[in-house]
């Protein structure tokens, strides 16, 4: 179910970039001003007017979509792939260190004379 959301998503928001590479700006500046096909397919305002609820109508889709993932990804259970191991008790490794070192050691100086 969520992949699917995902991959819905992920088309969603490709499309909303189309769209609003496709509008055309406010000096005529967009990729929707080359050519002038959109003003004989849209009529004289160029679809200014039909872009730009398409975008409102998208962009809100795109905003409930990323809050509704993330409620689904939140509720999901999280498993680790650590939870059939024991962890090894405490007491067992501090009564046998590793490395021991006495507490009063002073590291000896070396004397290099040239």
């Amino acid at each position: 179910m969520y992949t699917f959301l995902m991959v819905l998503f992920v088309i969603l928001s490709a499309l909303l970039a189309i769209i609003i590479l496709i509008q055309p700006g406010k000096g005529d500046m967009g990729l929707g001003s080359i050519g002038s096909g959109s003003q004989i397919l849209f009529g004289g305002s160029g679809g200014r007017g039909f872009f730009e609820k398409v975008t409102w109508v998208m962009a809100a889709l795109f905003i409930f979509g990323a809050l509704g993932l993330s409620l689904i990804k939140s509720k999901e259970k999280q498993y680790s792939s650590l939870s059939g191991f024991k962890a090894s008790s405490t007491t067992n490794q501090a009564s046998h260190p590793l490395n021991q070192v006495p507490v009063n050691a002073v590291p000896e100086e070396s004397t290099d004379e040239d």
